[in-house]
């Protein structure tokens, strides 16, 4: 029984880090495939790319945008009838990733309003699987810049 004690410990003492180096990357690549899908998708608003970012069997529960590839077109095709921003620039204010999940947190300049957005995103196969969000009017009195100056407190197992 000690034997095989000895032999579980030593098997994960040997393939701990290699596992939190693959949690790691993958962190970091679905941190980057939002990003990616708020680039094009969005911000350049090319529906060419959702394909490659966008699983078929997408799951939106936004009660504005259908389910799947093909709502998420139709919504950014939507977008396209509106006046492109005047200033181009990221509206992520803080993004960060656990497991299969990416949060977004976003200030967004839209018809006249500011808003405060937080999106979820759930990534299975690479690929954009789930999304939820909530969106909120930002007051006038609320600074963009004050939001980046606020201490963040750090929880063990969030990057």
């Amino acid at each position: 029984m000690k034997c095989y004690i000895l032999i579980g410990g030593l098997l994960l003492a040997i393939l701990s880090p290699a596992y939190s180096q693959n949690q790691s990357e993958m962190k970091e690549h679905n941190k980057s495939l939002v990003q990616t899908f708020y680039k094009e998708v969005l911000g350049n608003r090319n529906t060419d790319i959702i394909d490659s970012l966008i699983s078929e069997n997408y799951i939106q529960h936004s009660p504005m945008v259908k389910d799947g590839r093909e709502g998420l077109r139709e919504a950014i095709n939507l977008l396209k009838q509106m006046p492109e921003p005047k200033e181009k620039k990221s509206p992520i204010l803080f993004m960060m990733a656990e497991g299969e999940f990416v949060w977004v947190f976003l200030q967004v300049d839209m018809m006249g309003k500011k808003l405060a957005i937080m999106e979820i995103f759930r990534v299975e196969d690479g690929k954009l699987t789930e999304h939820w969000d909530a969106t909120e009017e930002i007051q006038e009195s609320f600074n963009r810049e004050d939001f980046r100056t606020y201490p963040l407190i750090e929880v063990s197992g969030f990057s």
